[in-house]
């Protein structure tokens, strides 16, 4: 995904691939609406219905379930318990990775097991990471990040903009200062120069690494704990961080990952496309989906399937003849071998899925459920 940012008068940042969402999911948590319109919850082989309608806003944050009802009453349910966080009929939730915000007009708010609690009296744009939230306090004007508990400042942003002026993967933030012109470094609670001598930063941020193009040293980068990484002289088409590599297609065209301090050619040519996706790296390649977890393939369907998700290292496809697969460790195994299936949607390590039977079916653990 390419951004193409405005200058801010302190900090700034070209940002060309963001961090993939982390992967902190809820085990054996899903929902879905009954045939007669009631929110339903499926937990650990259960199912319970919550409340008469669904809710217009849903959403999973690690272990619990967060929603604000039509009459704008916010809720959690985790393991049996269902708790009232608050009422905010003006309010509005957003979440990724795991995490949820309520935003009541331009006031945000952490949600807690104990109820709201303020992020920022005047909040602009956010990221949110299972371990972070980057975002813009516009009262203070600073770049901010919340992280284990904690609030850090780590620049002066004096303009409001249409796109994040960061970049930021789990426990991982990158901003590029206008002033002095250093590319820098938040992580685990430390801030790090990476480039002293930039005018502008074109970086990726994953999960404990990060990747730029250093323009002032003609290096192409890689951060991680271990220290700095030259990778390539030369500037790649494009690149992307995930947890732990680095995947990116060279000047010269070949498509590589850059993991454990080796870059290792994977094509001699550029794939169709190819993205991060939680702890897998997926990518197209003549009419095939690959995927790869570490060194090792996980599987290669030897076509592109209609629908397919992935959550943590996990992938779950529609085959051609509308079965329901799945593969983990790079073992694959039908879940629903009648052809049919409508809709599915990965939830946690949970798969939902409806056949021509209009049934909710879930498959967890090994086992079906169904409703």
């Amino acid at each position: 995904m390419k951004h193409v940012l405005r200058m801010l008068q302190n900090a700034w940042l070209y940002v060309l691939c963001v961090a993939p969402p982390s992967f902190s999911h809820a085990q054996g948590l899903a929902w879905f609406t009954s045939p007669a319109g009631r929110f339903v919850v499926f937990d650990q082989g259960r199912f319970k219905e919550l409340e008469p309608r669904t809710p217009p806003e849903v959403h999973l944050a690690g272990d619990a379930l967060i929603y604000m009802t039509t009459e704008g009453t916010v809720k959690r349910y985790e393991a049996g318990r269902l708790d009232h966080l608050a009422q905010e009929p003006e309010g509005h939730l957003v979440a990724d990775a795991g995490q949820v915000l309520l935003r009541v007009h331009h006031v945000w708010y952490r949600l807690t097991t104990s109820g709201p609690v303020l992020l920022a009296q005047d909040g602009g744009l956010f990221t949110l990471r299972d371990s972070l939230i980057a975002y813009h306090d516009r009262q203070q004007e600073m770049l901010m990040v919340r992280w284990k508990g904690n609030t850090h400042e780590l620049a002066t942003l004096t303009r409001a903009s249409d796109t994040a002026q960061w970049a930021a993967g789990s426990n991982t933030v990158l901003w590029h200062e206008r002033k002095g012109g250093r590319l820098k470094l938040f992580h685990r609670g430390l801030v790090t120069v990476l480039s002293d001598s930039n005018d502008a930063g074109i970086v990726s941020a994953g999960g404990d690494i990060a990747a730029w193009m250093d323009l002032g040293a003609h290096l192409f980068r890689v951060w991680t704990p271990a220290g700095v990484h030259d990778v390539e002289d030369l500037r790649p088409m494009r690149f992307q961080a995930g947890q732990g590599n680095v995947a990116y297609v060279s000047a010269a065209g070949s498509f590589k990952v850059w993991e454990d301090g080796v870059a290792y050619p994977v094509l001699d040519h550029p794939p169709t496309t190819f993205g991060q996706h939680d702890s897998l790296l997926v990518w197209v390649d003549q009419g095939t989906l690959h995927v790869l977890r570490g060194h090792t393939v996980q599987a290669e369907i030897p076509f592109i399937p209609e629908t397919w998700d992935v959550r943590g290292a996990t992938l779950v496809y529609l085959g051609l003849d509308r079965d329901l697969r799945r593969v983990v460790s790079g073992q694959e195994e039908v879940i629903w071998k009648r052809s049919g299936v409508r809709m599915f949607t990965l939830r946690g390590d949970a798969v939902l899925f409806r056949d021509a039977d209009d049934m909710a079916h879930v498959w967890w653990n090994g086992r079906l459920y169904s409703y």
